[in-house]
């Protein structure tokens, strides 16, 4: 534990989370509606794959056996059968015969393997010349070399990706059993605040708009989402309401201690335990985690713009990931380089934005001077780059930790 016994270190919030999170339930989505879900069940094949033994390519199927003495200079030449493609249905070659099959059509009885047809010489009376020997099955596409009814394309809590949502069509998995959405509340709070588009004068507030795009693209929803005025009643108020529609509650502004910060005290004021109310870090450090009835978190974050996005991303999306059942909750750990020399002066473990400086070899710079407040570099980052606590100066080609999000 930190300072006291409710303030922790970044990883004992991480358990803390992954202790009192619990999965949201699920519900059976048609497959072409299920893109960006996550699986909260294996998803297996309802056929082999491929369904029939086909070509693996555009060649001339045959009885290999009638090439076995094919040379350059002694080709075998064999007359043409009726052709063979992907929409029909399996024909036959018999004798002396071979014929046309197109990539993904049924394998002729009677043929044995796939000659390409550039390795082939079609002779001026339409006869094809075999300069060599295939071997037997050559080129073909067996039935269920890929997949056999029954087995797994997809595991339970992985995301329903482009890429995981062609195996599974491919697969005839009409439906699948997906997590339910987290749905989401944000509530900023802040006097000099103003929202986006607003003719009043005032700090633009963009923590609503930036952290709701990061719920969205992990899978939830906000169903939340208001700027209210810096009182315990107002932020009360929203927090009692927010709770009655939200599976996950976000408060962004009055984290802290101060007298004017009220977050933690709403929450409290609707039934929330406080789980932890700061965390050993920079930025970030006053954020805290509450429990609410009926299963429903809330996180009370810095309004700061770089505190709200670093603590977000790394442990509000943890919370969400464990909603949802995800397989990978926690953010990715890769060493690299620093590409330039660092200097942190903090007793707190850091999270500063970064992005790549090269990839051969792995070299990262930091994108944002010291100062939760401030914004400039922020739209190159592309990960956080994480540096133990007391540790005055990285010089150039230091090995540090990268924290990054599986997509």
């Amino acid at each position: 534990m930190g300072e006291n016994e409710m303030s922790v270190l970044f990883n004992e919030a991480q358990d803390l989370i992954d202790k009192i999170v619990k999965p949201l339930g699920s519900e059976k989505m048609n497959i072409t509606e299920s893109s960006g879900r996550w699986l909260s069940d294996s998803a297996a094949s309802k056929c082999d794959n491929p369904r029939e033994t086909v070509s693996a390519m555009d060649g001339w199927a045959v009885d290999h056996q009638l090439l076995i003495d094919a040379t350059r200079n002694e080709p075998v030449i064999l007359q043409t059968g009726d052709p063979t493609y992907a929409e029909d249905k399996r024909k036959s070659i018999d004798g002396d015969v071979c014929a046309w099959v197109a990539t993904g059509a049924q394998i002729p009885r009677g043929a044995t393997a796939i000659v390409p047809w550039e390795k082939v010489v079609r002779e001026e009376d339409g006869r094809i010349a075999f300069s060599e020997c295939p071997k037997r099955g050559e080129y073909f596409r067996v039935k269920g070399e890929d997949v056999n009814v029954g087995d797994m394309v997809a595991l339970k809590g992985c995301r329903l990706s482009y890429w995981a949502i062609q195996a599974l069509i491919s697969c005839d998995i009409e439906s699948v059993e997906v997590s339910k959405m987290p749905r989401v509340a944000l509530i900023a709070n802040g006097n000099e605040l103003v929202l986006p588009g607003s003719k009043k004068q005032g700090v633009k507030c963009g923590n609503l708009q930036a952290i709701g795009q990061i719920v969205k693209e992990q899978g939830g929803n906000v169903v939340y989402s208001e700027l209210v005025e810096d009182d315990l009643e107002s932020l009360s108020k929203a927090v009692s309401e927010a709770k009655n529609k939200a599976d996950f509650v976000i408060t962004l502004g009055g984290a802290a201690d101060g007298e004017r910060d009220y977050a933690k005290r709403a929450f409290v004021e609707n039934g929330g335990e406080i789980i932890f109310d700061k965390i050993a870090m920079q930025p970030g450090g006053p954020s805290f985690l509450t429990s609410l009835s009926e299963g429903v978190i809330g996180l009370g974050i810095s309004g700061n713009p770089l505190s709200s996005l670093v603590v977000f991303e790394l442990l509000g999306i943890q919370i969400m990931r464990l909603m949802v059942g995800a397989k990978r909750y926690r953010p990715l750990h890769t060493n690299a380089m620093l590409d330039e020399a660092l200097i942190w002066k903090s007793k707190k473990e850091g999270f500063l934005p970064g992005r790549f400086a090269s990839y051969n070899p792995v070299k990262v710079i930091n994108v944002q001077p010291n100062g939760s407040h401030r914004v400039s570099g922020l739209s190159d980052t592309e990960f956080l780059i994480r540096l133990p606590a007391e540790t005055n100066e990285f010089s150039r080609n230091s090995e540090i930790e990268v924290l990054s999000w599986d997509k």
